[in-house]
């Protein structure tokens, strides 16, 4: 708990900016789903799912990061998960933070805390309403619908916030090739860490008030003593010491530091897949 107290609540799960940028993707269905699709130049070879946030598969900002691995030869995929339990964009912040800082009492209650209020019953289906049997099992759908349409039969996980937990276990299917999280929230350790068993990327938030430094450094040393008696994967861990929750899919757009940490990730999480996501 004194973890969590750490940090102030400006960075948790429902706060952040919204990114500027135009999707250059498409959408279609795969198992039932609707999706974002982002394809490459190249006839693809293997794919990136992302698992996204709690904003869901038609926030620009994960799609733009769709387009990033698309250019980067890969399909990326961002299935709609969430359905119905999706939080609105609307609540991201559009104005800079400095912009933010200047606001009489009332406007900045109103920006930061009263327009969130009506997302409790969302964040109630959100928590109790998606099981994570539900959701892997309509991930496999997914998979299967990719596989079919496109003959790609290799994958990788790319979770974020929400997603993080997910794409973990997604290791655990002989199809899904390494997986990068960034700022997970909700794994359960040791055991989710303990089970992974494709290559992991962990792009650590030193300001995250749930997969903060005492987790992310118990998961590095589950992962470690695991490669040293043989069983384990390859891992990596890479800290962004200044980054809150979130700082990969709704850090401020325009602030240098947020900028070159969300660049950053997408190129590190690109070269990941580029040494282990192989068809």
């Amino acid at each position: 708990m004194a973890e969590q107290q750490e940090f102030p609540p400006d960075h948790c799960c429902a706060s952040g900016f919204l990114a500027t940028g135009e999707p250059k993707g498409t959408e279609a269905t795969f198992g039932g789903l609707n999706s974002y699709v982002a394809v490459p130049k190249e006839k693809p070879t293997t794919c990136v799912l992302i698992v996204t946030d709690v904003f869901g598969y038609k926030l620009v900002n994960t799609r733009l990061i769709a387009d990033a691995f698309a250019e980067a030869g890969f399909l990326c995929v961002i299935p709609d998960l969430l359905g119905d339990a999706a939080l609105p964009a609307d609540i991201l912040e559009t104005k800079p933070a400095d912009e933010l800082s200047k606001l009489s009492w009332g406007d900045y209650m109103h920006e930061r805390f009263l327009k969130k209020a009506k997302l409790v019953p969302t964040m109630m289906t959100l928590i109790f309403s998606l099981s994570l049997s539900k959701v892997m099992k309509d991930i496999d759908g997914v998979l299967a619908g990719i596989t079919e349409k496109y003959g790609i039969t290799a994958f990788g996980a790319q979770g974020y916030c929400w997603g993080g937990k997910h794409s973990i276990v997604l290791t655990h299917k002989p199809q899904v090739k390494a997986a990068v999280v960034a700022h997970p929230s909700r794994l359960s350790l040791p055991d989710d860490i303990q089970k992974m068993s494709a290559p992991g990327l962990f792009l650590c938030a030193g300001k995250d008030f749930d997969f903060g430094p005492k987790k992310y450094g118990q998961a590095e040393q589950i992962l470690k003593k695991k490669k040293e008696t043989g069983s384990g994967p390859d891992y990596g861990f890479h800290i962004y010491e200044t980054a809150p929750h979130g700082f990969g899919t709704r850090s401020e757009p325009g602030n240098k530091e947020c900028d070159e940490i969300r660049e950053d990730h997408v190129k590190r999480s690109i070269e990941f897949y580029k040494k282990y996501l192989v068809a």
